[in-house]
């Protein structure tokens, strides 16, 4: 059974392939500053900034991840069903992504502290309907 809790990145047990496979995508993990948990950020690069392809990558570590950084990233509205798998996410920014036109809330959804949504083209909505 996998854990939800968060750890320190050093008490995060992967496969050598699979940190390979992380690593290899340009994908930034940083460790939070005085908290557990880890802090992904796609690439400054244009050539290797976050697509869904990445968030699915990502599922290895869903539960470390605290917050995630998709500025300037190729992220579209498919990769919510990625970022809904990070349980414990609580900074989410998507500054400058052209490349999704809603934030979807729902009952279930839940609440980040911090979302930072500066230079995005999008609606925020409840099921199928804008709010």
């Amino acid at each position: 059974e996998v854990s939800n809790e968060t750890k320190n990145p050093d008490e995060i047990m992967l496969s050598e392939d699979a940190w390979n496979t992380l690593r290899s995508s340009g994908i930034r993990m940083l460790p939070m500053v005085g908290d557990k948990g880890l802090q992904v950020i796609s690439s400054v690069d244009p050539e290797l900034a976050m697509k869904d392809e990445d968030l699915e990558k990502l599922m290895i570590i869903a539960p470390q991840i605290v917050s995630l950084d998709l500025t300037d990233s190729k992220v579209t509205n498919a990769g919510f069903n990625f970022i809904a798998k990070m349980p414990n996410l609580k900074k989410l920014f998507f500054v400058n992504n052209i490349s999704i036109s809603y934030l979807p809330l729902s009952s279930s959804s839940k609440f980040y502290a911090i979302v930072n949504l500066i230079g995005c083209n999008l609606t925020l909505t409840q099921g199928d309907r804008p709010i």
